[in-house]
């Protein structure tokens, strides 16, 4: 109708895309829809996610550090007035070798949970926790992304 009425001009609206995402350990799936907001009112309700008894919520998780490492850590935490222990949390599990009897094997991991930290300090935080893991004896490995980066938090079911 445009075309053929030369004074009738169609005027755009203003649409939100929102977006869904469910996560799981293995990847993710996205579900979105658009809203004109001053045609389509809505609301959106968060669901405050509560950790069950079995659950550690963390931002940061290793496998190792090093001693270097460690001591980077310490003095960042001393940086932000709070202990190491504090924002870090270390879990170890321990299992039997199968077909070894008597036989054991551990595995550790450490997973940051910024518990001693303010919503102001995890960011920043994060950020410099990946920075010192980072690996500083590569040179193509030094240059942060051209990306910014999204933290988010996840969780880990500890086994008993």
């Amino acid at each position: 109708m445009q075309r053929k009425s030369p004074g009738l001009h169609i005027d755009p609206y203003r649409q939100n895309k929102l977006y869904h995402i469910k996560r799981d350990g293995s990847g993710y799936t996205a579900d979105s829809i658009s809203r004109a907001a001053e045609l389509q009112p809505f609301t959106v309700n968060y669901r405050k996610n509560e950790l069950q008894e079995n659950e550690i919520k963390y931002y940061y998780f290793t496998s190792y550090y090093t001693k270097e490492q460690q001591n980077e850590l310490e003095a960042f935490c001393k940086q932000l007035g709070t202990r190491f222990y504090d924002i870090v949390q270390e879990y170890t599990e321990t299992s039997s070798i199968i077909g070894i009897p008597g036989s054991v094997s551990t595995r550790s991991w450490t997973y940051f949970t910024l518990k001693g930290l303010t919503l102001e300090q995890k960011l920043p935080a994060i950020k410099a926790i990946n920075e010192i893991f980072r690996f500083k004896n590569n040179d193509q490995l030094k240059a942060p992304g051209s990306f910014p980066k999204i933290y988010l938090p996840d969780t880990i079911i500890k086994r008993r």
